[in-house]
């Protein structure tokens, strides 16, 4: 791990799997759903993409939406997510426990998301700009490949985990 972030979540799985005999620690990344975060006020990063380009359109303003391109992530819609989840639990073996990887297929950049959104939503790509993670995060360590595998859930579940594109399709057809 590159900041305390990361060192504090990998310190909460040592803790669960050297206390515990049975467990499942299924990560996620990029969670996005119709609530949003309670953290951000309801928002998540389709919600805060969407609203930018809303105002840039709204205010004919010239101003881009910038958009971190340097870090490689994946994205979850919530809802493909919780079904995941919930075909794990009802796999008839139980003695599939340990650490899981559960998010959209695909590896993506920022970027790349908030360009497929415009497209979504019928704005011009343009108006979306890649920057670096060091222009967005000046004094964060960010790591630039936080990807996951989710080969091993989607194999030992026989689980097929949309595509992040069709997952955000789906998500603002949900929020229309």
């Amino acid at each position: 791990p590159v900041n305390l972030y990361g060192i504090l979540k990998l310190a909460g799985e040592q803790v669960v799997s050297t206390g515990c005999e049975k467990y499942y620690n299924i990560r996620v990344s990029g969670l996005f759903g119709k609530t949003g975060s309670r953290a951000k006020n309801g928002m998540n990063f389709p919600y805060i993409i969407k609203k930018n380009l809303e105002k840039s359109s709204i205010t004919d303003h010239l101003e881009p939406v910038e958009v971190v391109a340097d870090q490689l992530v994946n994205i979850g819609y919530t809802s493909d997510l919780a079904n995941a989840v919930v075909k794990m639990m009802n796999k008839e073996r139980k003695d599939l426990y340990g650490i899981y990887h559960l998010v959209n297929k695909g590896e993506c950049t920022w970027y790349e998301v908030a360009s497929e959104i415009a497209d979504i939503l019928g704005y011009s790509k343009d108006k979306v700009i890649p920057i670096t993670t060091d222009d967005f995060y000046t004094n964060l360590k960010r790591p630039k490949d936080t990807s996951l595998n989710i080969y091993k859930v989607e194999n030992l579940f026989d689980i097929n985990i949309p595509h992040w594109r069709d997952a955000l399709k789906r998500f603002f057809e949900e929020i229309a």
